[in-house]
């Protein structure tokens, strides 16, 4: 099955005209989630870091300054799939805030993407402090909010308990460029 190799992602989120800030996101979700994914392959857990790295790379794709869609995760699982990334498809359709509530992760990919992008903005940051605002952002989504953010925190306890270091070690264990 066809995994696009980081140039190619890179290539792709200029070409679906993504801002440089949100780019930078893309580039530290995977930084995060490929980290965390080396931790748990030393621990024995099977993970494929090419799938990790491309879908961390390319979650956001239909989020350019001009995306007008309903759901981001849906357009962009579209957009994969028609690259012929059908891989990177479910990665893509739960990594939003209540893909948590919404699906089952079959995957300890689609965990680490997840989990990665609620950890990263511009630098890595807690799940508590990346979420804080969004309840006034979106008041209509305040209760789904507060579901998702406690399941992500579930999620967060079963990736550390299979590792020898914190959440709060990441920001300064990950080295970004």
């Amino acid at each position: 099955m066809n995994i696009p190799t980081r140039d190619k992602c890179l290539e792709l989120l200029k070409e679906y005209n993504l801002s440089e800030k949100k780019i930078h996101h893309s580039i530290l979700v995977a930084d995060v989630a490929l980290f965390l994914a080396k931790k748990l392959i030393e621990k024995g857990e099977k993970i494929d870091l090419r799938l990790v790295e491309a879908g961390a790379l390319l979650h956001d794709i239909a989020k350019s300054e001009s995306y007008t869609g309903d759901s981001h995760s849906k357009d962009g699982e579209e957009i994969v799939k028609r690259f012929g990334f059908e891989k990177l498809m479910p990665i893509i359709r739960k990594h939003e805030l209540s893909g948590i509530l919404e699906y089952r992760f079959d995957t300890w990919e689609e965990k680490l993407v997840y989990y990665a992008d609620k950890r990263a903005r511009n630098e890595i940051r807690s799940i508590d402090e990346r979420t804080k605002k969004w309840p006034e952002l979106f008041p209509e989504f305040k209760e789904k909010i507060f579901q998702s953010v406690t399941k992500a925190k579930e999620l967060e306890k079963e990736i550390f308990s299979k590792l020898d270091f914190k959440p709060e070690d990441l920001k300064e264990l990950i080295k970004v460029n």
